[in-house]
């Protein structure tokens, strides 16, 4: 398999997971969330069964994993609406300790991927055969491992998963009115206001950017940096991952239990976020005052020679730090965030636009973001983030209030009553 063909499978994963995180938000809404998760589940215990069985299939195997490589991205967009499932549950002030505990969830995963991924890379290639047709090594352990975890989320979904509604937030003054008087401010709940939806929709945009630059480029950075090799530079990545994963999961329990989640504000949370991403940028930055140069024999680069080595010790703990705590926090707030600015509305397919917006930045940034470090350098590539980042602050800054409590517009008026009945 060319790596151009796998560029091509990695970019119809993407095009699942942003074909489908709209499509299931809108059937969330219309059907409650239980049905379409377990259709996510469903396509992709296939996709798996699929993967496992690939080398039973005897030509044209690479499409068929094309395929099943598509159908795992729709199963990821779609079972991202479970991720927004909080919104439906949660009054605005309990907003980002629910999206905490979902962020939480998440950073374990990323914690014991890479640990499933080093034990599975124990089993050689071609492994074991059982039963005279399965094959058992170091790629399908991990399907096999996905599969019995698909089976444990099915039951758990089938017959734990109960779904509420939460009740409109009223104001002391409302609190003591009528229910009709409940129903009619139910039904006129203020305009959306555009441009702070915007304002959240580019924040995820710019967060996917800078997260699919150190996703794509943060294995060469790290081989070329400190001269490790191949299999030094994947144990030193997983390494890193897993400890982020870990760290980040006991940051957001303790951000929920010590009252903070619901003490910060969205915004001090989200810029925040930037900063830290900010400090990673400039910690992990190749400064002319440092002694060594990159010297690895795979980077044949004009700039290689010229552009000086960092500490590891240094990067190990600006990585930590981004991961650990830069990503968790904007994660939780910019959904909360989102989900203040929309209002007591159904926001499943507002949030699986999100989702879409990141999967966007993601493909546009990989590619972008991989030729610049290639062609430009190490210094460059850290310039052109250090460009979008900052910026970003100064957005956020300037638009603090804005992203503040949703505009209260005029009452709607007798025409736009009729309009919308």
């Amino acid at each position: 398999m060319s790596l151009t063909f796998y560029a091509v499978m990695n970019g119809l994963y993407n095009l699942g997971v942003a074909i489908s995180g709209p499509t299931f938000g809108l059937l969330a809404n219309k059907f409650g969330f239980r049905r379409p998760a377990l259709v996510t589940l469903f396509i992709m215990f296939c996709s798996n069964v699929g993967f496992l069985f690939l080398e039973n299939i005897p030509y044209s195997r690479r499409y068929f994993a094309m395929a099943f490589r598509f159908l795992v991205g729709v199963a990821a967009g779609g079972s991202s609406i479970l991720n927004t499932y909080w919104v439906t549950v949660v009054r605005g002030r309990d907003a980002a300790a629910a999206a905490a505990y979902t962020d939480a969830a998440l950073c374990l995963g990323l914690a014991f991927g890479p640990l499933i991924q080093l034990i599975s890379s124990q089993i050689k290639t071609p492994g074991y055969v059982f039963l005279g047709f399965l094959h058992i090594d170091m790629y399908s352990r991990a399907e096999l491992i996905s599969q019995v975890l698909i089976v444990i989320a099915t039951v758990l979904i089938t017959y734990c998963f109960h779904e509420e509604e939460k009740e409109p937030e009223l104001c002391e003054s409302e609190s003591s009115g009528t229910s009709s008087k409940r129903d009619s401010e139910t039904e006129e709940r203020p305009p959306l206001d555009y441009f702070a939806i915007f304002l959240c929709f580019f924040i995820l945009f710019m967060q996917n950017t800078f997260y699919a630059n150190v996703e794509t480029n943060n294995p060469s950075f790290i081989s070329w940096m400190f001269t490790f090799s191949n299999k030094e530079t994947a144990v030193m990545g997983s390494a890193i991952c897993s400890v982020s994963g870990f760290l980040g999961f006991a940051f957001l329990i303790v951000y929920v239990w010590s009252g903070a989640a619901k003490r910060v504000s969205n915004r001090i949370g989200v810029l925040t976020g930037f900063v830290i991403r900010l400090i990673f940028l400039l910690g992990s930055f190749s400064y002319s005052g440092y002694t060594g140069f990159v010297t690895h024999q795979d980077c044949t680069h004009p700039w290689c020679s010229s552009t000086h080595t960092i500490s590891l010790p240094l990067f190990i703990t600006v990585y930590l730090l981004l991961f650990s705590i830069g990503f968790p926090l904007l994660n939780v707030h910019i959904s909360a965030l989102l989900a203040k600015q929309l209002g007591s509305r159904k926001q499943a397919h507002w949030h699986g636009l999100s989702n879409l917006i990141c999967t966007t930045s993601r493909v546009i940034a990989a590619p972008i973001m991989s030729t610049a470090l290639e062609s430009k350098g190490i210094v460059f590539s850290w310039y052109l983030q250090i460009g979008m980042i900052a910026p970003m602050i100064i957005t956020i800054v300037l638009c603090y209030n804005r992203l503040g409590t949703p505009t209260q517009f005029a009452p709607l008026t007798s025409i736009h009553r009729i309009i919308r009945r």
